[in-house]
C-alpha cells in the first residue's frame, strides 16, 4: 500500500480549525490511545508559527474519467480495455504529462457533490483540463491546493 501525502483525507473544517486551537486538544489520542502518525505530523506542521496556511490555487478543473482514475489511484488498468497496446500507451503518456504539468497539489473537488451534482458533468465535450481530450463523457470538478 502507497503512502498517502500529508493531511491527505483530513475534512477543510479541521484544516480551517488549526490554527488559535491547543495542540493538545487538536490531536488528543483516540480512546485506544493513539493518534494516526500522518495527522499529528500535518497538524504539527499546520500549527506552527508563522506557517503558511494551505490554500485554494487553482479550482473549477473539470477531468475526464479516465484522468480521474490516474490522478485520484494512480490506476491506468481501465486504458487497456478501451485502447490497443501501443495506443494505451501513448494516453497514459499524455496524462502523465498532464498531472505533471498540473503538479502535486491537484485533488478531486467534492465539496458540492453531498448536497448537489455541481462536482460531476455527466455528459460533455469540454476539453479535460489533464489531457485535453474532447471526448463525449464525463468530467469531474479537480482543484489544486497549495501554500498561500
Amino acid at each position: 500500500m502507497g503512502q498517502r501525502e500529508e493531511g491527505a483525507g483530513v475534512p477543510e473544517r479541521v484544516i480551517k480549525a488549526i490554527r488559535g486551537v491547543d495542540m493538545n486538544d487538536l490531536i488528543a489520542p483516540s480512546p485506544g490511545g493513539s493518534v494516526a502518525p500522518s495527522f499529528r505530523a500535518f497538524a504539527e506542521q499546520a500549527w506552527k508559527e508563522n506557517e503558511p496556511q494551505i490554500a485554494v490555487i487553482q479550482d473549477d478543473l473539470w477531468l475526464c474519467s479516465e484522468c480521474l482514475q490516474a490522478a485520484v489511484n494512480n490506476d491506468y488498468t481501465g486504458l487497456d480495455y478501451h485502447y490497443g497496446p501501443v495506443e494505451a500507451e501513448k494516453r497514459m503518456e499524455e496524462i502523465q504529462a498532464g498531472l505533471s504539468r498540473l503538479g502535486s497539489g491537484l485533488v478531486i473537488d467534492s465539496r458540492d457533490l453531498a448536497e448537489h451534482d455541481s462536482a460531476h458533468r455527466v455528459f460533455t465535450t469540454a476539453a479535460c483540463d489533464c489531457c485535453g481530450s474532447r471526448l463525449h463523457g464525463e468530467r469531474f470538478r479537480f482543484a489544486i491546493l497549495g501554500r498561500d
